[in-house]
């Protein structure tokens, strides 16, 4: 399936690639590997520090085609787990570190787009966080003052108010943040190769990388040709493991999402939700929903895998998990009970052992970034800003400055058997959670629609 057939994104760009491949041999200052949101902005970041530097960014597929293009266009604040688990896994200091970063990485997402007059349907909103136990209520209302001090807008709804605001029966309430970012992400991503390219960023797609050899130089093999470059940045994510060019903790992680077809004046008046809005549940497998910008309702969410996937293609994902996620969206908004399922998609992002990304030099003269987790966007953005001073300090051969982005991780090891091992154990764990939520304790039965209608 091409990316246009699967996704909601983009419909009147071509899925193919429209940039030739890279040919012959080739110098340059930085090669970007990788055409998501973390290659292109990092790529941008670098032309505004290097005016004058070749800069080639080159791409497997076609840009946006990866995870980017695949999610569901969302940036949200903070990193994986609630502020209280937060402070238990890395400390009161990295927990704050890492939440103003990611606040960082939001403000850059909206100064990049204002700034350079991206047509990707940005919109800023709010999300409500629906607790589905009771231990879950205690979670999200001990958040919010650390959430507020932090710089966030973070209040707490009644079960009474969240029925008025969204029209929620049977919830135990709703923690409602702020900012939140929805976006077309595929418009994004072209909207910035269009950029880069005007810019005078060499962009090459259809261009899969097969070996990069570090040395004094750093020598770039692709099917057609080969770079010999300075600097590289390997800008994968997900597909990190299956590319072979470099040894980290970081596997395939899928998700998967489907929306309605474009719903009527009377059934989008029926809904809570409102452009910009998102509600997600508090499961380990959890539901999230929001507004596309020409009205479908979007549902991401159902039981995520660590998949055997490469670039260009779209994840497997079994029959049983797409009618539990319909069965879902039905369930969750009764109104929609007759509306037609027009598409689903599955995406593929890098997930760690820890669930932080890995930000660092790896080898000499090659650089990752990724292991975003399923939450790319917004430390993407932040991280483009300092690794492209760290490109220029190394280009212009000073000293690197100190590490300002706190899922810096300078020569990250290697994956041994252990941390093979922890996938899979992770995912028993979250499975057991799951389950946990749904089958113990008081559950709250979710329903969207004023009167449970």
């Amino acid at each position: 399936m091409t990316l246009a057939h699967t996704s909601p994104w983009g419909d009147a760009l071509a899925a193919e690639p429209l940039l030739p491949p890279l040919t012959g041999r080739h110098r340059a200052d930085v090669v970007v590997v990788g055409g998501g949101i973390a290659g292109l902005s990092l790529a941008h970041r670098l032309r505004e520090e290097l005016p004058s530097a070749r800069i080639l960014l080159l791409e497997a597929v076609v840009v946006g085609g990866g995870a980017t293009g695949h999610s569901t266009g969302l940036a949200r604040p903070g990193v994986w787990g609630s502020m209280r688990l937060l402070h238990k896994r890395v400390g009161a200091a990295a927990a704050e570190s890492l939440t103003r970063a990611s606040l960082a990485g939001m403000a850059a997402l909206h100064d990049l787009v204002t700034s350079e007059g991206i047509d990707c349907d940005l919109v800023r909103g709010r999300m409500y966080q629906l607790p589905v136990t009771a231990e879950h209520v205690r979670r999200y209302t001990g958040d919010l003052p650390e959430l507020n001090r932090l710089g966030m807008e973070a209040d707490w709804l009644s079960s009474r108010e969240t029925a008025e605001t969204l029209g929620l029966q049977g919830g135990f309430g709703a923690l409602r943040v702020a900012p939140l970012y929805q976006l077309d992400p595929l418009r994004l991503c072209r909207g910035l190769r269009d950029l880069l390219v005007a810019r005078g960023v060499e962009v090459f797609e259809g261009t899969p990388v097969r070996s990069v050899e570090p040395g004094a130089r750093v020598r770039v093999r692709t099917d057609l040709g080969e770079v010999d470059a300075a600097e590289v940045v390997l800008a994968i994510d997900g597909y990190t493991r299956v590319s072979g060019l470099v040894e980290l903790p970081v596997v395939p992680f899928r998700s998967q999402a489907l929306c309605t077809e474009p719903l009527s004046t009377d059934q989008l008046a029926a809904l809570p939700l409102r452009p910009g809005d998102l509600v997600l549940d508090s499961r380990a497998y959890f539901n999230y929903a929001r507004l596309s910008p020409d009205g479908r309702l979007i549902l991401g969410g159902g039981r995520a895998a660590n998949p055997s996937t490469r670039p260009g293609t779209q994840p497997r994902v079994s029959g049983g998990t797409w009618r539990r996620l319909e069965r879902e969206l039905r369930q969750l908004f009764p109104a929609l009970d007759g509306v037609r399922i027009a598409r689903s998609w599955a995406g593929v992002s890098g997930a760690t052992p820890d669930w932080m990304p890995i930000v660092g030099q790896v080898q000499p003269g090659v650089w990752f970034a990724g292991g975003w987790n399923g939450r790319g966007i917004a430390p993407a953005l932040h991280t483009a800003g300092w690794l492209s001073g760290q490109l220029a300090a190394a280009l212009h051969g000073q000293a690197l400055p100190p590490p300002t982005v706190p899922w810096h991780r300078g020569g990250a090891r290697p994956a041994p058997v252990l941390d093979r091992l922890r996938y899979p154990l992770r995912q028993g764990f979250l499975e057991l959670n799951d389950r946990r939520s749904l089958h113990t304790g008081r559950r709250a039965p979710l329903r969207f629609g004023r009167d449970g209608k």
